[in-house]
């Protein structure tokens, strides 16, 4: 009796692992084709949003931490 109920409970864990794992696999496949590679380089032009050249020791600390907290630079 108890090893039977074992058995089922380690088909149960067997089988909960298995449709994780197919749930996982079908999400993958249904993001790449409707989002595509995450890494591929952009078709239209890059547009630059920051500037290189800003100097941050102009800046108070009560400054930098408005920006940190605001943008996380």
């Amino acid at each position: 009796m108890m090893m039977k109920e074992m058995f089922h409970r380690f088909m149960f864990f067997l089988l909960f692992v298995l449709l994780v794992i197919v749930i996982t696999a079908a999400y993958d496949w249904v993001q790449s084709l409707l989002i595509g590679s995450p890494y591929e380089h952009p078709g239209a032009d890059a547009v630059k949003v920051f500037q290189m050249n800003t100097d941050l020791d102009s800046y108070t600390i009560p400054d930098r931490l408005l920006l940190f907290f605001r943008y996380g630079e």
